[in-house]
């Protein structure tokens, strides 16, 4: 083989189509290269993305330079007859050159037929326009091609004398080239080896290394990881058991940080999380599909994949059929397969990205079609074992935080005395002139329990104040100076009579006075003890409907249960809603009412009081119970 420059059959019509947009994206051209490697039965790829520059490396058989000379006529003559009119729009490019001729692995075949989408017709192949010449146009401005082929191919295209180890490159026409209609390009031998990104000799395979002044991080698409990692696990999912492909970053800020100056991102196969709703074989134009359909209740943008050939192409979504209804809900994932057809090109467009409008697509989508009652009776099921689950863990979170709701409100009421301030404890000392501390009073009946109405009197000098203790027995002063102070219940109600410990004691407010002075006066009320409350270990929610819609709950503490209102009018709305902030506030103050009242029993202003305590301490907990499941799910994706 000697130097070869030639032009290539390049028919006009399509040469704007070349250089033009032929792909959506520069994800979708960018795979183009990689689907031909996998064609070629590479079992590694990598894409090496430097800034100016973005090379495709796969060890697959590689190309042999030319064509056999046979076929070479045949070819010439063929667009004789393209040129003359004589050839039909339905030809058959096997009729031209055999599929399994060695010409068809030749860089001057890919030349030969830029426009003639040379893998039409051949089934299972993952590429539609040869090594990938024609996609690069998409997102650079030039190429090379650097091949070794494989020692089978070299020796089926040299015969007995295969000079094997031999490399060549292909430089086509650059992208200012074609649309100035020279299609000139270059083949010749190459100076060096077939190298891996990490500048290792392969065995056999193809380089493609394109160039362009926008491959560069914030230019390119191509070079944003996160979108391009996803595209390829989709667009190649299907191939990832037996092909390894890698993307290797030299050209993001993140990489160049590396130690090693790069970043490898190895792409795996999608996984499509959620409870299955369907999993069938359906039928289109007689040929079977699979489907399988996965419900994610957590979900918010999915849809299914269409898959072709175990690659996904599209989303379900994006065809017009299935943009309204629980497809179009983001709560759906899985892959619906497009089957194969003898006339496999008429039904995509070149890119094979998207479906065109035929028989086989109307058939196939009416097959999908037939199947949404079931999958919307699926998941209505569905859901109604989710709002089980979901009301069994709330019920569950809310037992648990009104037991220890519960148990804090008792062991105030055991401790109530111990909890009150006490004066003069030592600490941080303060600046005279900043010093203003709290002063109280409360006042304890002989069984512990709170006295109202009896009069405070704090004396400072000739100033005096007097307060009446509330419904929690206590009385505040506010924040007073320093200074030497008197406080002294000035009157008792009727009946009530002077207990132990003194009736005023006095204190000085100073420096070393850091958490204010509390007072604890005890009287005589001579009434009865009241009957404590029976003691709970444990309080069980239950959701379950009440006989009437408008009450939100029962309380039955008595035997340790609390009855929420499962149909509660609020309640309803709010998990409707997917609102659990105002699920779990709901849910809060229906406990803390309930344990207030059982606990309580005594006046309807002081349970509100414990209501208000109880309800911080049970909303809290269940917030933060909540938020670990939100994380335990996010480590379960």
């Amino acid at each position: 083989m000697t130097a070869k420059t030639a032009v290539a059959r390049v028919l006009p019509s399509a040469v704007l189509k070349l250089v033009g947009t032929s792909y959506e994206t520069e994800n979708q051209a960018c795979a183009e290269g990689i689907a031909n490697e996998i064609d070629a039965g590479a079992t590694q790829i990598w894409i090496l993305l430097e800034e100016g520059q973005l090379s495709i490396i796969g060890n697959g058989h590689g190309m042999i330079p030319e064509m056999l000379a046979a076929d070479s006529q045949r070819l010439s003559a063929f667009f004789a007859d393209v040129e003359g009119g004589k050839v039909q729009r339905d030809f058959r490019l096997a009729d031209i050159i055999a599929p399994d001729s060695p010409s068809r692995k030749s860089l001057e075949w890919m030349m030969g037929c830029i426009a003639l989408s040379a893998k039409r017709g051949q089934d299972g192949k993952e590429g539609m326009l040869g090594i990938g010449a024609t996609a690069y146009y998409q997102y650079g401005d030039s190429a090379r091609v650097i091949t070794k082929p494989h020692p089978r191919l070299a020796q089926a295209y040299w015969g007995s004398s295969t000079p094997l180890g031999n490399v060549f490159h292909l430089d086509p026409p650059s992208k200012a080239d074609l649309e100035a209609f020279d299609a000139s390009y270059h083949i010749d031998f190459h100076d060096g080896d077939l190298l891996d990104p990490w500048g290792r000799p392969l065995p056999h395979g193809t380089r493609i290394d394109v160039k362009s002044n926008d491959l560069k991080p914030g230019d390119s698409d191509l070079y944003r990881i996160g979108p391009l990692v996803s595209y390829l696990k989709h667009r190649f999912g299907g191939h990832l058991g037996r092909v390894k492909l890698t993307v290797v970053d030299r050209a993001n800020r993140n990489a160049q940080r590396a130690r090693s100056g790069e970043k490898l991102h190895r792409i795996s196969a999608p996984t499509y999380k959620g409870i299955p709703v369907l999993e069938e074989t359906g039928g289109a134009s007689g040929v079977d599909f699979r489907m399988r359909v996965l419900f994610d209740p957590n979900a918010s943008t999915k849809s299914p994949h269409v898959v072709h050939g175990g690659s996904s192409k599209f989303l379900l979504t994006d065809l017009p059929a299935f943009r309204e209804g629980f497809w179009a809900s983001g709560k759906l994932t899985g892959t619906i397969e497009f089957p194969r057809f003898p006339n496999e090109h008429q039904l995509w467009n070149a890119p094979k990205t998207r479906l065109t409008r035929s028989a086989q697509r109307r058939n196939w989508e009416a097959a999908i079609m037939a199947y949404e009652g079931q999958i919307a009776r699926n998941i209505e099921v569905i859901q109604e074992r989710i709002r089980a689950k979901r009301f069994d863990d709330l019920a569950a979170d809310l037992g648990r935080a009104a037991t220890g709701a519960m148990a804090q409100l008792e062991a105030y009421q055991d401790n109530l005395i111990s909890r009150v301030g006490v004066a003069g404890t030592p600490g941080r000392k303060h600046k005279r002139r900043h010093l203003k501390l709290d002063v109280s009073a409360v006042v304890f009946s002989e069984h512990h329990t709170s006295v109202r109405n009896v009069e405070i009197e704090l004396i400072r000098g000739a100033a005096s104040e007097r307060k009446l203790t509330g419904i929690t027995g206590k009385v505040g002063f506010g924040k007073m100076p320093p200074g030497h102070y008197v406080i002294r219940i000035s009157r008792l109600p009727r009946g009530v009579t002077l207990g132990e410990g003194p009736r005023e004691i006095e204190f000085t407010i100073d420096d070393q006075t850091v958490r204010g002075f509390g007072a604890i006066f005890r009287v005589v009320t001579g009434e009865e003890r009241p009957e404590p409350a029976p003691r709970i270990q444990g309080i069980k929610v239950e959701f379950t409907p009440l006989s009437d819609p408008g009450t939100p709950w029962e309380s039955m503490l008595d035997s340790g249960r609390i009855i929420v209102n499962s149909m509660h009018t609020s309640l309803v709305d709010a998990w409707d809603a997917g609102d659990w902030p105002t699920i779990h506030a709901l849910v809060a103050e229906y406990a803390s009412a309930a344990i207030a009242m059982h606990v309580i029993r005594g006046e309807t202003e002081y349970i509100m009081i414990q209501k208000s305590l109880l309800f911080e301490v049970i909303l809290k907990s269940l917030m933060a119970t909540a938020q670990t499941r939100r994380r335990s799910r996010k480590r379960k994706r």
